[in-house]
C-alpha cells in the first residue's frame, strides 16, 4: 500500500508551472472544472491549443492510499490493455500529487437522457474489465476501496459506522431523529437482514467468514456508474474517475451500481443490469449471492447516507454551511437513509431484479 501525504492545494500559477514541466510545452489558459474535497481539476490550454486535464489530488483515501498513484495506474493498467472508453494517462508529477490526463470534452449525462444503449456500453465496460481480470496475476492491482471478500468484513464495516453515528451527541432536533432512526428502526431491521443472510449462506453452504476465491475476483472502478460517466459530442460515453479501482467481489460491483443514489435507473433497466451482468460475468452462484449482498449492501449505503452527521467529516463540509440550511439537508439526508433501508428490508422478501429465491 502507498501511504500518501498530500501537499498543499497548488496556487493557479504553480499549477500551470508544474503542468508545462510534465507537458515540456508552454500552458496558455486554465479553466477550473471542479474543485472537490479530494480533488481540483483544470481544463489545461497549451500554447498550441492542445488540451488537457490536469488534477490535483488533495488527500489520500480513507485508508492512507495515494490517489494519484491508484488513478493514474489504473489508467495506465486499462490503456496497456487497449481497454477503452476511459481518458489516456499523460504524465504525473508524484511529488505534488499532479496528473495530466486526455481531456474529454463532455458533459454527465442527465438521468432523463439514458437509454439501453447507455446502459449496454456500462455493462460491456464491466465485462471488459472481468475479461482482464482472467489474465492478470494478483499484484497487477491493489484491493478496491472498501473491496469485499468476505461478508465478515461487511458486517464489521456496517458495526463501525453504525457506532461512529450512536456517540455523535443529540444537540439538536434533526440529530435526536437520526438517533431515533437508528435505534427503532435501523438496529432491530439489521438484525433482521442478517438472520435473513446467514440462512441464506447456510443453504449455499457458505458461512459470513468464507473468503471469495481469487478466480472469482474481478477489477472494478469501485464508485462506478453515470454519475462517473461523460457524454461526448458524438454520443459515446466515457468513464472517469478511478480513484478507488482494483480487485472486487463482483456481487459487491453489482450491488453498489443498482444501489447508488446518485443512480436513476429505471427497474427495467435494473432488470437488464442484471441479467447481462450474471450472464457475462459466468459465476458459480452470482444471481444468489446477489440479493444477500444487495440487502447487506442496503444497510450500509443507509449509514453512508448518514454521514453528513458525522463532525468534521468531508460530508458535513459538502453540506450547506447555515445551521437550517444544514439542517434541512440533514433531515434531506435522513429521508433517503429511510428509503434506501426499505429496499434492503424488501429484498429480503423478494429481491426484485432476478428471478426470485
Amino acid at each position: 500500500m502507498n501511504i500518501s501525504w498530500a501537499p498543499p492545494m497548488l496556487s493557479d500559477a504553480e499549477f500551470a508551472h508544474h503542468v508545462s514541466a510534465l507537458l515540456e510545452k508552454p500552458v496558455a489558459d486554465l479553466a477550473r472544472i471542479t474543485h472537490g474535497m479530494n480533488s481540483l481539476v483544470f481544463r489545461v490550454r497549451c500554447a498550441d491549443d492542445t488540451l488537457f486535464a490536469a488534477k490535483q489530488y488533495l488527500h489520500p483515501t480513507a485508508d492512507g492510499r495515494s490517489r494519484l498513484e491508484v488513478e493514474f495506474g489504473a489508467l495506465e493498467l486499462l490503456q496497456g490493455h487497449e481497454v477503452g472508453q476511459v481518458p489516456r494517462p499523460i504524465a504525473c508529477d508524484r511529488g505534488h500529487d499532479l496528473g495530466v490526463y486526455e481531456y474529454i470534452d463532455g458533459q454527465v449525462p442527465e438521468p432523463a437522457e439514458l437509454c439501453e444503449a447507455d446502459l449496454d456500453t456500462a455493462i460491456h465496460f464491466l465485462l471488459r474489465l472481468d475479461s482482464l481480470a482472467q489474465v492478470l496475476p494478483e499484484e497487477a492491482a491493489f484491493p478496491a476501496a472498501e473491496a469485499c471478500f468476505c461478508a465478515q468484513n461487511l458486517l464489521r464495516d456496517i458495526s463501525y459506522r453504525l457506532a461512529g453515528l450512536l456517540v455523535i451527541p443529540e444537540a439538536s432536533s434533526v440529530v435526536r431523529t437520526m438517533h431515533t432512526f437508528l435505534r427503532s428502526r435501523l438496529i432491530p431491521e439489521l438484525r433482521q437482514v442478517r438472520i435473513w443472510a446467514e440462512s441464506q449462506w447456510a443453504a449455499l453452504g457458505s458461512t459470513p467468514d468464507a473468503r471469495l476465491r481469487r478466480e472469482e475476483w474481478t477489477l472494478s472502478p469501485s464508485d462506478f456508474g453515470f454519475h462517473n460517466a461523460l457524454r461526448k459530442r458524438d454520443g459515446t460515453l466515457v468513464f472517469v474517475d478511478f480513484e478507488y479501482f482494483g480487485w472486487d467481489n463482483p456481487a459487491k460491483l453489482m450491488a453498489d451500481f443498482l444501489l447508488h443514489p446518485a443512480m436513476s435507473l429505471s427497474d427495467a433497466a435494473k432488470e437488464r443490469f442484471v441479467r447481462k451482468m450474471c450472464g457475462g460475468l459466468k459465476r458459480p452462484l452470482l444471481e444468489k449471492r446477489l440479493p444477500v449482498a444487495y440487502a447487506l449492501f442496503g444497510v450500509k449505503w443507509s449509514l453512508i447516507l448518514l454521514n453528513g452527521f458525522v463532525p468534521g467529516s468531508v460530508a458535513q463540509a459538502r453540506l450547506a454551511s447555515g445551521s437550517q440550511e444544514q439542517a434541512q439537508a440533514l433531515s434531506l439526508q435522513l429521508q433517503k437513509a429511510e428509503v434506501m433501508l426499505d429496499r434492503a428490508v424488501a429484498a429480503c422478501k423478494e429481491f426484485p431484479y432476478c428471478g426470485g429465491q
